[in-house]
């Protein structure tokens, strides 16, 4: 059995924090898809002018899709 490691690009886990680039490259959106997720309700954390998405947030938007029942992975 294969074992995944914690940062493989695709990897999300519920206790780390994203940059918007990470969430970008690990979900394989573009600029236009991140700006859909944060409209649809992607909660992002600013420190600066920096955006963070916790992992934990990320895993639930994805798996229950975003608000108004849209979105949501298949």
């Amino acid at each position: 059995m294969a074992t995944v490691q914690q940062n493989s690009p695709g990897t999300i886990t519920k206790d780390a924090m994203y940059s918007l680039l990470e969430v970008k490259s690990r979900l394989g959106i573009s600029d236009s898809g991140l700006r859909e997720a944060r409209r649809k309700g992607l909660p992002v954390h600013r420190l600066g002018k920096r955006g963070f998405v916790s992992g934990a947030e990320l895993i639930a938007f994805v798996t229950e899709g975003a608000k108004g029942g849209e979105g949501a992975a298949k």
